[in-house]
């Protein structure tokens, strides 16, 4: 069977190479809607041999990726944005998906993992979004923003007519860079104020933009859309976790500490195999000093193990999350070894978790352990050591005033030829440390003349 690539694009030039990069090879063609980019997008589509179509924007993603549907010509559609990245393990899983003889669905799911925040090493939410339909069998999107698939003809009468694939799906769009610079916040807020214009109570639009108010910071006005929503609550809707989930966050972030317990109560109700409640209880228990609890509901969230993927929210709430929760509070009441272990078999689990690496660091020089077996320690986690986990390790070693060992690995990230302005940086920080002055003040001019260029 062959595969069509369908994409919605504007002004991607910094995220559309790694998306085409991520499926050129098993996908037939690749049609790109363009709405209005004035950067190096179409040219970065033309270097992958794309399909090029202009669509005057008219703020609806659902006629625009209809658009994109209408031009592909292969047996299977493949839908991705410019910011997604497919998993490069799972190409040959789709390659089976649609080669699949006994494949009686026309339609799947494939699991997001968007990462939020800074950086992508840290927070990482889990969706489901319609990524695969067979071609020719009428299926369309519908919805000004956050689409839905309507099933064609065919499939209207079916029970069952959506299926989820075990592909995933990398997303750098919620990244606070990429937010910033796009704006997607007023463009998101802009198309579902009208709609909540035209009918107040859907309670799908409530809740998007009671997530686009928390994103923003406003969680008090966010919890005022999330409480709309659930107001006439119903289970069985897509989003039903999500929502009591977010209410949870934002009373979190409010401090507000009972009415997260009364809905960790109401979630698990709904939801007895979600983790991410009893993940929210024990840090709330944390936050209070009831260690005992604490501890309880983050061992509770390892035996529960990972939610069911159409329940998933949070990555890592049966796995190295709770092992950290763990690992501060036996750091907290002095139990050192234990916090070492907890902390050890977080970074065994997400070496990318830097928190932990700076916890266990500290346990490591409490626990009196030599300099070199810490070193080898805080190696031993990486397969290899690139320029973010060399300048990591220098500024693990600075907080220790170890700035010879900090130096070391600063001088060891330059050699990557990488982010140069930040590694000067950290080489003038740890030189001006070790009395070497005039080298230190080399290296911070450097930072100086490169953000002046």
């Amino acid at each position: 069977m062959s595969l069509s690539l369908c994409m919605i694009v504007k002004d991607e030039e910094n995220t559309l190479e790694r998306c085409l990069e991520s499926v050129k090879d098993i996908v037939d063609e690749m049609i790109i809607i363009d709405t209005g980019s004035t950067d190096g997008t179409i040219k970065i589509a033309k270097k992958y041999g794309a399909k090029i179509f202009f669509y005057k924007w008219d703020n609806s993603f659902a006629n625009a990726r209809n658009y994109s549907l209408s031009k592909a010509s292969k047996d299977w559609i493949l839908i991705m944005d410019a910011d997604d990245e497919l998993r490069g393990e799972d190409k040959n899983k789709v390659m089976k998906l649609i080669n699949d003889e006994n494949n009686k669905l026309n339609a799947y799911f494939g699991e997001t993992l968007s990462y939020s925040g800074d950086s992508s090493d840290y927070n990482i939410y889990s969706n489901l979004n319609i990524r695969f339909i067979r071609n020719g069998k009428g299926y369309k999107f519908s919805g000004d923003i956050h689409e839905q698939i309507m099933p064609g003809s065919e499939d209207a009468k079916k029970q069952v007519f959506l299926g989820i694939a075990d592909i995933k799906f990398y997303h750098y769009g919620y990244l606070n860079k990429t937010v910033n610079e796009k704006n997607k916040r007023k463009r998101n807020m802009n198309i579902i104020e009208k709609i909540l214009k035209e009918n107040p109570d859907d309670s799908f639009m409530l809740y998007n933009m009671g997530v686009e108010y928390s994103a923003k910071g406003e969680y008090s006005e966010a919890l005022n859309y999330l409480k709309k929503a659930y107001k006439n609550f119903n289970p069985s809707l897509g989003f039903g976790a999500k929502l009591i989930l977010k209410m949870i966050s934002c009373n979190n972030v409010l401090q507000q500490f009972d009415e997260c317990l009364t809905l960790i109560e109401e979630g698990l109700k709904y939801y007895p195999k979600c983790t991410d409640f009893e993940f929210y209880r024990a840090n709330i228990f944390y936050i209070k000093n009831k260690y005992c609890s604490a501890i309880e509901s983050a061992k509770k969230c390892i035996s529960m193990g990972e939610p069911p993927i159409l329940l998933r929210e949070i990555s890592g709430v049966a796995t190295y999350r709770p092992y950290y929760l763990l690992g501060i509070i036996c750091s907290n009441i002095g139990d050192y070894d234990e916090s070492y272990k907890y902390y050890d078999e977080v970074l065994k689990l997400n070496p990318k978790f830097s928190d932990a690496i700076f916890r266990i660091s500290e346990v490591m020089a409490i626990k009196n352990m030599r300099i070199d077996e810490i070193q080898e320690k805080l190696k031993s986690y990486f397969d290899n050591l690139d320029q973010e986990t060399n300048l990591l390790l220098s500024q693990v070693f600075s907080l220790q005033n170890k700035f010879d060992i900090a130096y070391y690995y600063a001088k060891k990230a330059e050699s990557f030829n990488e982010d140069l302005l930040k590694v000067y940086f950290y080489k003038g920080l740890y030189l001006f440390y070790l009395g070497n002055y005039k080298e230190a003040l080399e290296n911070l001019y450097k930072v100086n003349d490169g953000e002046n260029n």
